[in-house]
């Protein structure tokens, strides 16, 4: 029981602070809807997909694999445009890391054109293009097939014209010597003759790649600044701590009948409280949004649910802490709020870490972040994907929170 009164006393601690409607239910619902219109939360949706992409590698860099190139992206611009920013060299028609674009899901649909192609042509062979698809959809395979025969028909027709006329020039390639008494009537049997056959095949190569979930708009702003006011009010609760260890509180509350674990429960299930309280803010603010501009946020709210508690769990234990390290209230504060204000950019709370302009070392590093975490969480319910996607996000913000704890337990007598 004395672990609960110390619960529902900060919980009455919370509620009690001056302006705390206003730092708990209207500044969150405002950056919220701030957020999400940044990430692009009125994006019109009749513009062309961002995927899937097609991506070209031409290992050639001949005048005939530039025919095919030229006539692929010619047509294909309609439904699966190159992005510059994403294929910057392959538009370019230079060598481009196309299994890095179909790894990292950049592109959906690889071609690789190789070397030899031009010289292949020219001799009358056989040469095979490689179509290498990165997504499993019928519609798109039999949507760029006649595409690419489109276009593998009219390299073809290119270099059959060029041994066509070969044989007008040189009589050891034309029949029977006529090259010079009827050359219109030999290029267009010749041409004819060579143009029968297709004689570049289309190879389509089915990979399995692990597709790239990606949030935006309201999508990333509830979940995103709802974690992140989330550990702006639980880590208030340090200064409280440091507070009342200011004010020999603390030292009453550990000379009563409760052990130094059951203290730290008693914050720690208080912090809990008030956490959770705050994702209601974040979670009516997503039903009220998915409402109005039909967004859905996925139908595993159990799912859900269980990732706000480990990360509310996190927080909790964070914050018990952090108040046994610093000596001041103000400390406190302003180590809590540089704390929320960076660790939840870099995680992933403000805006998408897979947007093309974050770099790589950032991507890297945000797996430092707990915010990091709880969205990927948040992925896994938002997108269906069941508690296993969401198992390793679970396992971790579990950790930290029990980690923080321990510490906050064996620090706590060294403060008094």
């Amino acid at each position: 029981m004395k672990v609960l009164a110390l619960a529902l006393n900060d919980l009455r601690l919370v509620l009690a602070e001056r302006g705390a409607f206003i730092a708990r239910l209207v500044v969150p619902i405002a950056f919220t809807f701030v957020v999400g219109i940044a990430n692009d939360a009125f994006a019109p949706s009749d513009g062309p997909p961002s995927w899937p992409v097609l991506a070209i590698e031409d290992l050639d860099q001949s005048e005939l694999s530039r025919v095919f190139v030229d006539e692929v992206y010619a047509e294909a611009d309609r439904f699966a445009p190159c992005s510059a920013s994403d294929c910057a060299d392959v538009a370019g028609r230079d060598d481009a890391a196309l299994s890095t674009l179909l790894d990292e899901s950049r592109a959906a649909v690889g071609i690789t054109i190789p070397s030899g192609f031009d010289a292949a042509l020219r001799a009358g062979n056989d040469v095979r293009v490689e179509v290498v698809f990165g997504v499993n959809d019928p519609a798109l395979s039999s949507e760029l097939q006649p595409i690419l025969q489109a276009a593998a028909a009219r390299a073809t027709l290119a270099a059959d014209a060029g041994i066509a006329a070969r044989g007008l020039v040189d009589p050891d390639l034309s029949r029977e010597g006529q090259a010079q008494s009827d050359p219109e009537r030999l290029a267009t049997t010749r041409a004819i003759e060579l143009g029968a056959a297709q004689r570049v095949t289309l190879e389509e190569i089915q990979i399995e790649l692990p597709r790239r979930y990606t949030l935006s708009g309201f999508q990333q702003s509830v979940p995103g600044m709802g974690s992140m006011f989330v550990l702006l009010g639980v880590l208030a609760g340090a200064a409280m701590l440091v507070e009342e260890r200011r004010r020999w509180t603390l030292y009453r509350s550990l000379a009563a009948p409760l052990t130094r674990a059951g203290y730290v429960t008693g914050r720690v299930l208080g912090r809990f409280i008030v956490g959770m309280m705050q994702y209601v803010v974040a979670i009516a603010t997503g039903l009220v949004l998915g409402l109005i501009f039909d967004i859905s946020f996925g139908s595993s709210p159990l799912l859900m649910l269980a990732v706000m508690a480990a990360f509310v769990f996190a927080a909790s234990g964070l914050s018990v802490m952090l108040a046994t390290f610093v000596e001041r209230e103000q400390h406190a504060t302003s180590l809590t709020t540089l704390l929320a204000v960076t660790l939840a950019p870099i995680g992933g709370a403000w805006w998408s870490i897979d947007l093309e302009i974050v770099p790589d070392f950032m991507r890297q590093l945000a797996v430092i972040s707990p915010f990091y975490w709880v969205i990927e969480g948040f992925k896994a319910a938002i997108y269906d994907l069941g508690f296993s996607a969401a198992a390793l996000p679970l396992v971790i913000l579990s950790a930290i929170g029990a980690v923080t704890i321990a510490i906050a337990s064996r620090r706590l007598p060294r403060t008094l």
